[in-house]
Parts: structure tokens; C-alpha cells; sequence
């Protein structure tokens, strides 16, 4: 069994504009016991599946690639760096991402696909973010990220399932199918 989600991988452009905004950070953040996200697994999670076996991963593989060709490509961008789930107790550090919405129908919208392949629904609420860092060190002292964010276009036109690695070094993302969102009349 895989650990899997869906959701949306940063595209080229999209991942070289996020990697430079990462090296921008890193000197306002030196000493913050930080583990940076690989700029090639950056990625937001619209739905996080778990470990699902095989024969239902299959199912989730069909019913997604259907739910993509009715849904419009999505236009966000960064928002906020925040930690989450906060300042005093901070487990990662994360950019917001605004799409005026889009991303919370795609993720409501998600959620009868899904059942109807056997996925059990989410517990948390959806907020559309991208993690950069993850804190290794509790113990480290973390400062207000401020609210000097550029402005980073994350242009979302596919829809991806992706497999999400637990290494000791960190966890590694992969796609293993996606599907282009092809707009028809659908959910944004």
C-alpha cells in the first residue's frame, strides 16, 4: 500500500518562481531549526487519501481522471507566510494560497467522487497552502514571518494523484497519474 493524496504539483515555472522566493527566505530564517521542502515536492493537498490498496487506488485513478475533465483550470497565488498551527507551537512553515475560492469548490467537489471510489471523508477542513519547511527543532525560537509576501502566480491546470513518501531525510512526493483540467462545465 501507498501513502497517497490528491493534488496539484508545481509546475515548472510555478516551482522555479517558489524556489527563488524559498532562497529569499533562508537568510530571514537561519537559525529556526528548519527543514526546507524540496522545491521539486512542492505541492498543495486538495485531498489526503492514506494508504489505500491497490484495486481502490484504481478506482480513485478512474474516478479522477473523469472529475478533472469537468473542472477549469484554477489561477491562485501566494498569499501569507504563516506557521502553522501557530507562532508559539510551530510544526511548518507554510504559504497561504488564495484563489478567491476555486480551491475550496474543487475540494468540496472532490468529496462525492471520492466517496463513491471508497474514500472515507476528510476529518480536517481544506485550507489551500504549500508547505516550505518543516521545523525539526521545537525547541528553536521562531520569528513573526511578517507580511511581506511577493505576489508568486501558482497557475493550477492539472489534477494529480501522488504517492507521499515517509524517508528519514524527509518525504518525497511523486506523481503517479494526472490529468489535465479540461474545464467543460464544471466546478470552478
Amino acid at each position: 500500500m501507498r501513502r497517497l493524496f490528491v493534488g496539484w504539483m508545481a509546475g515548472p515555472a510555478a516551482r522555479e518562481s517558489l524556489a527563488a522566493l524559498q532562497e529569499l527566505l533562508r537568510p530571514r530564517f537561519p537559525r529556526q531549526g528548519l527543514r526546507w521542502v524540496a522545491p521539486a515536492d512542492l505541492h498543495v493537498t486538495l485531498w489526503f487519501l492514506g494508504e489505500l490498496l491497490y484495486e481502490r487506488e484504481q478506482r480513485v485513478a478512474a474516478a479522477l481522471s473523469m472529475f478533472a475533465a469537468g473542472v477549469r483550470p484554477v489561477a491562485a497565488h501566494t498569499a501569507a507566510l504563516r506557521w502553522w498551527p501557530s507562532t508559539a507551537a510551530p510544526r511548518v512553515m507554510v504559504l497561504q494560497v488564495d484563489s478567491h475560492g476555486a480551491l475550496e469548490r474543487v475540494a468540496a467537489a472532490l468529496e462525492p467522487v471520492l466517496r463513491k471510489a471508497g474514500v472515507e471523508p476528510q476529518c480536517r477542513r481544506f485550507r489551500a497552502h504549500l508547505t516550505l519547511a518543516r521545523v525539526v527543532d521545537p525547541c528553536a525560537p521562531v520569528t513573526d514571518p511578517g507580511d511581506c509576501m511577493p505576489h508568486v502566480p501558482l497557475p493550477m491546470g492539472r489534477l494529480s494523484l501522488v504517492d507521499s513518501a515517509v524517508r528519514d531525510d524527509g518525504t518525497r512526493y511523486r506523481e503517479l497519474a494526472g490529468w489535465p483540467l479540461a474545464g467543460g462545465r464544471g466546478v470552478v
